[in-house]
């Protein structure tokens, strides 16, 4: 696990000391799972055949940006925090990293057309967490239902990533904040 924070509080009548651990319930590496994408196809309208996307295989020896949020298409999301994500994919090249990855709690068909409607394609990778695994996995799960959204949306964050280790794990408080998992906030890591 990675150490979030820690508090020394000292007791002056008493001479103690209590040392205060806050330990992060996130893993301190991307779990070996399978999700699914679509990837590009040439025809605007289409889904292409849907491929599996082996996390480990995908992200061993490189060094990559794992952005999750809690739908394709929701205005937070689809308006500022990946179109941000896109508007510096070259800029993030430049940087060292290899990949920056896309994962939301819809199916790989919805997450392709969202990359498509963001002309983000040829860019960001738009993955699929249809069943919640990589969302459970990483303690991120979100229930949005009151929203009607569903009971298993995924939280807003960003992940810096290099060779499966985590690096950086930036999780939002709310669903529409953009503070801590912005594009601005993760290139301060690199």
């Amino acid at each position: 696990m990675l150490m979030h924070a820690f508090w020394v509080l000292f007791n002056p009548s008493t001479y103690t000391r209590l040392v205060i651990l806050i330990m992060s319930t996130h893993p301190s590496e991307i779990p070996s799972l399978t999700l699914h994408y679509n990837p590009p196809v040439d025809e605007k309208n289409a889904c292409g055949v849907s491929q599996p996307f082996p996390l480990a295989e995908e992200l061993r020896g490189k060094t990559a940006i794992i952005v999750t949020v809690p739908g394709a298409f929701t205005p937070t999301c689809h308006n500022k925090h990946i179109a941000q994500y896109v508007e510096k994919y070259d800029e993030l090249k430049s940087k060292g990293i290899d990949k920056v990855i896309v994962i939301a709690t819809n199916d790989q068909f919805v997450m392709h057309a969202w990359a498509q409607s963001l002309n983000a394609a040829s860019k960001l990778l738009f993955v699929g967490d249809a069943n919640g695994e990589f969302t459970k996995a990483m303690g991120l799960g979100l229930d949005l239902s009151s929203k009607g959204m569903g009971a298993l949306r995924c939280k807003r964050s960003a992940i810096l990533v290099k060779d499966m280790k985590v690096i950086a794990f930036k999780v939002e408080e709310s669903p529409g904040n953009l503070d801590v998992s912005s594009v601005t906030s993760m290139m301060s890591h690199l």
